[in-house]
C-alpha cells in the first residue's frame, strides 16, 4: 500500500472537516486546517514527505515550499475536498445504483447504497425484483477500514469467481456490528473513478465521525 496509501491518507487528514458542510450552514463555514494528520495518521510532516515527489521536500523548497503546501496547495485541497464530499453526500443519500458482492462465492446483486441526512448510517438495499438479499446497514462510525479492490492486503483473498477487470470498482467496508464483531460489505462503483471518489469520501466521513463523537 505504500506511499499511495500515506498520500491519500495525507489528503483524507486536511480533509476531515469537509463532511461538516454537508449538514449546515455553520460547519460550512467552519475551518477545518485544524484537523490535520497529528492524531489521526500521525506526523504530518511524515505524511509530508513519505509522499515521495508529489510534494517538495525540506530539502528541495526548504521552508518556504512547506509554507507553500500548509498555505496554498492546503487551502485549495481542502476547497476541492469539500465540493467533493458535498457532491458525494447530496447523491449518496438520494440512492447510488450498485452491485452487492458476496465475498464466499464471487457472485453479485443488483443493489443500491445509502446514507441517512445526518451522515451517521450506511445502507445497502437489493434492488432485484426477486431473490434479492436482506437489507443491511452499518454505522459510519463503526467503519474499521476501506479497501480499494486493487489496493488490499496481501492476506486478503477474493474468490477466484469474481473477474480480475472488476477490482478497480471494487470497495469492501471492514466494519463492526452491534456486538463487536468484525464483517466485510463489498460492492462494486458504476467505475473506477466513482470508487476512488467514494473511498476518499466515506473516509473523510468516518474520520470527522471519530473527531466529532
Amino acid at each position: 500500500q505504500g506511499s499511495q496509501g500515506v498520500a491519500r491518507a495525507f489528503v483524507l487528514a486536511m480533509g476531515q472537516g469537509a463532511a461538516a458542510c454537508c449538514q449546515s450552514n455553520d460547519f460550512c463555514n467552519q475551518d477545518f486546517a485544524t484537523l490535520d494528520a497529528t492524531g489521526v495518521f500521525g506526523s504530518h510532516s511524515e505524511a509530508l514527505s513519505a509522499g515521495g515527489s508529489a510534494y517538495p521536500s525540506q530539502h528541495d523548497a526548504g521552508p518556504k515550499g512547506i509554507d507553500l503546501i500548509s498555505d496554498d496547495a492546503r487551502q485549495q485541497e481542502k476547497a476541492r475536498l469539500k465540493m467533493m464530499v458535498r457532491n458525494f453526500t447530496t447523491t449518496a443519500i438520494r440512492g447510488v445504483a450498485c452491485s452487492k458482492v458476496n465475498l464466499q462465492t464471487g457472485a453479485f446483486d443488483l443493489a443500491e447504497y445509502s446514507i441517512d441526512r445526518w451522515l451517521r448510517i450506511f445502507t445497502v438495499r437489493s434492488t432485484q425484483a426477486t431473490g434479492g438479499f436482506p437489507t443491511e446497514t452499518l454505522e459510519i462510525s463503526r467503519i474499521l477500514e476501506v479497501f480499494h479492490g486493487q489496493d488490499l492486503p496481501s492476506n486478503f483473498k477474493l474468490p477466484q469467481q469474481l473477474p480480475e477487470d472488476m477490482r478497480h470498482r471494487l470497495l469492501i467496508l471492514r466494519h463492526e456490528d452491534g456486538l463487536g464483531a468484525q464483517k466485510d460489505l463489498a460492492f462494486l462503483e458504476a467505475s473506477a473513478v466513482e470508487s476512488e471518489t467514494f473511498l476518499t469520501c466515506i473516509n473523510i466521513l468516518r474520520l470527522y465521525s471519530e473527531v466529532s463523537s
